[in-house]
């Protein structure tokens, strides 16, 4: 073979490896884009360990809500509800909230829960909380979130809970009814890339364009955004 061929034919087989390596480092860019979403800005101190990111959106439909029903900022959160972190939130950082924007209508607020497929598999402690709040949804939505944060003040078994509330069906739905809700809880958790993140908030306007939180920010930066997403809805504080 001449060294004209012999030059051609690794110039081909060079050009064939380019194209291939090209191919493969943007499939495996897609999937690392998708499974772990870019950080596009910090609007908080470092110290606060809190980040934004941009991703998929949540699902609030089916959840009930804590404020006004025509306010346009909402909060979507999720916890792990066996977690002390998630108590600290409630005892320190809520309150500021709800005194300021739930109850003046100025902002509606969800509350989801952090489970995975292995709680599921394994029926843990947070598997039976958060199936016992989903069956509170389904069954007496109004008494969804005094149910929560008895829950996390006292972690106590679902009769407790039933008796306490007079939730009827609350005992039978835990521990027989197998809820679509449930395995889709888990879905979305992994969809949205939060296996390890028990402690996200997602702060939008009617649920979308959202600045998703991890952790606990600083009150301070997180009342300025809200005042901000106020003002582009024309509803200022």
């Amino acid at each position: 073979m001449s060294s004209n061929k012999v030059r051609s034919s690794i110039i081909v087989i060079l050009a064939l490896m380019l194209i291939y390596m090209l191919f493969v480092g943007f499939f495996l860019y897609q999937r690392e884009l998708k499974n772990n979403p870019k950080l596009s800005n910090n609007i908080f101190d470092s110290d606060n360990l809190v980040e934004f990111y941009s991703a998929l959106e949540p699902n609030a439909d089916n959840t009930p809500f804590l404020g006004n029903s025509d306010a346009s900022v909402t909060l979507i959160t999720y916890f792990d509800i066996t977690s002390e972190d998630t108590n600290v939130f409630f005892s320190d950082f809520f309150p500021l909230i709800k005194e300021e924007f739930i109850n003046e209508g100025k902002l509606r607020y969800y509350q989801k829960h952090y489970i995975t497929d292995e709680d599921y598999q394994k029926k843990t402690d947070r598997y039976i909380y958060v199936k016992s709040m989903l069956c509170i949804a389904k069954l007496d939505k109004e008494k969804y979130y005094d149910v929560y944060f008895d829950i996390l003040e006292t972690k106590k078994d679902v009769m407790y809970y039933a008796d306490k509330y007079n939730i009827t069906g609350m005992v039978d739905c835990v521990l027989n009814e197998e809820l679509e809700e449930i395995q889709l809880n888990i879905a979305e958790i992994s969809k949205l890339g939060m296996l390890g993140i028990k402690q996200r908030l997602y702060l939008g306007i009617d649920g979308i364009d959202n600045q998703i939180i991890d952790g606990t920010p600083n009150y301070e930066n997180f009342q300025r955004e809200v005042k901000k997403m106020l003002f582009e809805v024309g509803d200022p504080v």
